[in-house]
């Protein structure tokens, strides 16, 4: 086979579990993946940048449980590419660090498959860095180990002899199992017992936690909590200096984890928002529930010109609004001194952008105050640019008041496949924007939402967010970012 027809492997490390540590390079070759191969210890938010249409393959690997050996993951990185895929093997941390992205390496050199090793930020550095320990530390530790209790590489056991001889910070991954063998055998080879200790577990996500002891107590601190693993273990004088450097900042969402379950805006992920979350201190998980497609409606065969108000419902109805118009050789000039509502500031901002003054958005974003204000402003024919097939409860208003009211369905919203695998925990956040995002989002399969919760843009997904379970609800004053990142907020403090 030709170099041309082969493709190509990219084993990336994909960081210590906060998506914002993912490399930038890793990122794209994420977003551009035929085929990504993955392991279980990824950080959940680090699928966001997964390509939707790439075909996922989960290896699983953790100790003690693989879902496919190490021959068998070479096997599938080599068929892959020679069938001429781009396949991105994911690995959590870097590649190089005990994730056995050598072996693969070898094996796809052995197969003359062309490959490229992007480094990823170590959970050895990053997990003691982000809990205030620095593995280096001027006259207190001029040096760092790095090793693990897991001997899968065939190294041999730990010379602990060497270990407790070190002046310098020990720090330990994938060694969660082995808490209490290490602190035994460190101290029976000569370390003080005092010696400062510290447990990190899940580093750098909402859900970090961190014990601190000595040698001594290091068994007896890691047996009481039954949800260690994956977690890094630190042994040295630098642990001391935690105290002091881990006095991070009060935000106010801080060890939350938030899942945001909208579709994708053009330009981006709802960017703003979760910059703004980010900046609070949140672990932001984009798991888009529901996507946004185009129908062909041949505007042509409406009498555009009948009536005296449009009413846009949102951003994607001004989008495939124009992009029908265009389909349809309809001029914006032939629709011109028609009145123009939106239902909320995105959907004003995306008509602006298009030239378009809004002459109509009620406080209140929703369609039955929209409907209100313009009936009070005089509608009597008013066209409904909207989503196909979604309940619209608000036209009956205009028929109450005899407005003569149309509607056209622009777009339709379809279920999609969230890459990320849910696993909801107690205090977690899930933000909708309609309904039929909670719906989709409540057919994922994992088992209730107790603990969870809700906040939600309108009235209808609220509703249905109380009929798929979810007791704690706040519906958001609007559907700007702005006004999310405030119910978000409002619904994080403690009630």
């Amino acid at each position: 086979m030709s170099d041309a027809a082969r493709g190509m492997v990219w084993l990336v490390g994909a960081g210590p579990g906060d998506p914002g540590l993912m490399t930038i390079r890793g990122a794209e070759l994420l977003r551009g993946a035929d085929v990504i191969v993955y392991d279980r210890l990824i950080g959940c938010g680090v699928r966001e940048y997964f390509s939707r249409d790439a075909k996922l393959i989960d290896v699983g690997k953790r100790a003690g449980s693989h879902l496919m050996k190490q021959r068998e993951i070479e096997e599938v990185l080599i068929r892959e590419a020679s069938a001429g895929k781009r396949v991105v093997r994911l690995k959590g941390g870097d590649p190089f660090l005990f994730g056995r992205g050598g072996e693969e390496a070898l094996a796809l050199a052995g197969g003359e498959i062309p490959y490229e090793v992007v480094p990823g930020v170590s959970s050895a550095i990053a997990v003691p860095s982000r809990a205030g320990i620095p593995i280096t530390h001027r006259g207190v530790s001029s040096g760092v180990y790095i090793t693990t209790a897991h001997r899968a590489c065939g190294c041999g056991g730990l010379d602990y002899e060497r270990l407790a001889g070190l002046k310098d910070t020990i720090v330990l991954l994938m060694s969660s199992d082995e808490i209490s063998d290490i602190s035994r055998r460190l101290t029976e080879a000569g370390m003080d017992p005092d010696t400062p200790a510290a447990i990190i577990s899940d580093g750098t996500t909402a859900r970090q936690r961190e014990i601190v002891t000595t040698l001594r107590e290091l068994a007896l601190k890691a047996g009481e909590d039954e949800h260690l693993s994956p977690a890094v273990i630190v042994v040295g004088s630098a642990v001391t200096l935690m105290e002091d450097l881990n006095r991070r900042s009060p935000l106010p969402l801080r060890g939350k984890r938030i899942w945001l379950t909208m579709a994708e805006r053009s330009g981006g992920r709802n960017r703003r928002l979760v910059s703004l979350l980010r900046d609070a201190g949140a672990e932001v998980v984009p798991v888009p529930c529901i996507e946004t497609r185009p129908r062909d409606a041949d505007l042509g065969s409406y009498d555009l010109g009948r009536f005296d108000w449009f009413v846009f419902s949102s951003r994607a109805g001004v989008e495939n609004f124009f992009r029908q118009m265009r389909r349809s050789r309809i001029d914006i000039r032939a629709v011109a001194g028609i009145k123009i509502a939106a239902v909320g500031p995105a959907t004003m901002d995306a008509l602006e952008e298009r030239g378009i003054i809004v002459d109509f958005v009620p406080r209140v974003n929703d369609g039955e105050h929209t409907a209100a204000g313009i009936i009070e402003m005089g509608a009597k024919r008013v066209l409904l640019l909207r989503c196909f097939g979604s309940p619209c409860s608000w036209k009956g208003i205009f028929t109450e008041h005899g407005t003569d009211v149309e509607e056209i369905g622009l777009y339709e919203t379809v279920e999609t496949s969230p890459q990320v695998l849910v696993n909801l925990a107690p205090g977690d956040i899930v933000v909708f924007a309609s309904a039929s995002a909670v719906r989709a989002f409540a057919k994922r399969g994992d088992p209730g939402v107790e603990g969870i919760r809700a906040v939600c843009i309108g009235k209808p997904s609220a509703l249905a967010a109380r009929e798929a379970g979810f007791e704690d609800i706040m519906t958001a004053r609007g559907a700007t970012d702005d006004a999310l990142f405030e119910a978000i907020v409002g619904n994080a403090m403690p009630t």
